[in-house]
């Protein structure tokens, strides 16, 4: 009896060992988190700027709220590009790179993941528009 227990306390180790090298892990710049509310600016249409990069050769993007975003993420084999706290997913591989072009409505640090392989390619970084003044020079309307 005793071995039969053993054997089965073991198996059990074992199993939890791989379910737990298996989970995915939480990368800190995904915004996906629910109990982490994404800091939300309303997009102002006189802040809209055209921001181009490709990954992974630009680790970090930039950007403003409500700047325009068009990304390139390339691939060594077949994958599929992900930037979860956008909720966008394009295919990407050899010479046939995923594309993005979206529109930068919130604040915060987005992960860009490539899926299968599980490889950050970079992030998208995105702070708050710039606050446009009224006043001319030296405060004079």
């Amino acid at each position: 009896m005793l071995p039969r227990v053993a054997i089965l306390f073991a198996a059990l180790l074992v199993l939890s060992a791989a379910l737990t090298a298996l989970a995915p892990r939480r990368d800190p710049d995904d915004e996906n988190d629910a109990t982490t509310p994404a800091a939300t600016t309303p997009a102002r249409d006189d802040v809209t700027a055209a921001v181009r990069a490709t990954l992974p050769r630009d680790r970090i993007v930039r950007a403003r709220v409500g700047d325009n975003i068009e990304l390139t993420v390339n691939a060594r084999q077949l994958d599929s590009a992900t930037i979860a706290g956008f909720g966008l997913t394009d295919a990407a591989g050899p010479g046939a790179p995923a594309q993005f072009s979206f529109r930068a409505d919130r604040a915060g640090r987005f992960a860009v993941r490539l899926a299968l392989s599980g490889q950050r390619a970079g992030r998208v970084v995105v702070r708050a528009a710039r606050r446009r003044s009224s006043a001319g020079p030296r405060g004079r309307p």
